[in-house]
């Protein structure tokens, strides 16, 4: 398994073919299959629900209340940011509210000292944190049809080679 430092790197890792397989955010997959003739291999899950998480007890109650408050996700190139962006102009806010953090744990704790408005993360992250992450968020608001992660091989991979792992990854 392979990782990398922030999705800037990844995705110079894979556009340059450094490894034989990728499992990349939706976005990345598409660009690596379009662009970089990557090959596609299989998708994690059709969908994953992305939410906009707020302070349980917090005075944030509708997007309006966000209002000159930041915003917090990760990486500007992770798929949950550009999700955040799109929902965010749909609430006729600028992206400028949008700060990346490291970890959705982090964020979540930047959360509960007030320090941003809201956080942004898949369902999938948010039950997946350490026991001293803080608790007791709401969910503002949730965007359902976001896809979900999906595995690429390596342009030039031999066919056989793709079939069994589309095979071992289905």
């Amino acid at each position: 398994v392979y990782t990398a430092r922030d999705f800037q790197a990844l995705a110079l890792a894979v556009r340059a073919g450094e490894y034989d397989l990728a499992l990349l955010p939706a976005h990345l997959g598409r660009i690596a299959i379009a662009d970089w003739r990557w090959l596609p291999v299989a998708r994690t899950i059709s969908t994953t629900p992305v939410l906009v998480v707020v302070r349980g007890a917090g005075p944030v109650h509708s997007p309006a209340d966000l209002r000159g408050r930041k915003v917090g996700t990760l990486d500007l190139l992770s798929l949950t940011s550009a999700v955040c962006a799109r929902w965010m102009a749909q609430q006729q806010m600028p992206a400028s509210m949008i700060v990346p953090l490291p970890s959705i744990n982090s964020a979540l704790i930047a959360l509960e000292r007030d320090e941003i408005g809201a956080v942004v993360a898949t369902a999938s992250q948010m039950q997946s944190l350490p026991a001293v992450t803080p608790t007791g968020q709401r969910t503002l608001a949730r965007v359902d049809d976001v896809p979900g992660p999906v595995y690429v091989a390596r342009s030039g991979t031999p066919p056989d080679r793709v079939l069994r792992l589309r095979d071992a990854l289905a």
